[in-house]
């Protein structure tokens, strides 16, 4: 399903989003490719985009700590 909206992308006005996003992308996600996210990092306005090295479509559980501390960094809980 990525890779179907991907191509359909252009006809979403994301240029005209105003929440911060975040955005993070593995390196080696071969389900939704990585060039597909540095796209979608030029049409949003106010992204924060996160590159995980090595990274795959799994990386959640791969890459815990660095998905973790991307959200951590844009959105900080408070105590």
């Amino acid at each position: 399903n990525d890779i179907q909206q991907s191509v359909h992308i252009a006809q979403f006005p994301l240029n005209t989003m105003s929440i911060p996003t975040l955005l993070i992308h593995g390196t080696k996600d071969i389900v939704a490719p990585y060039a597909n996210a540095q796209r979608l990092a030029t049409l949003i306005p106010n992204t924060r985009f996160v590159t995980i090295e090595d990274g795959t479509h799994f990386m959640v559980g791969t890459h815990r700590d660095a998905v973790a501390s991307a959200i951590e960094t844009m959105f900080p809980m408070s105590t």
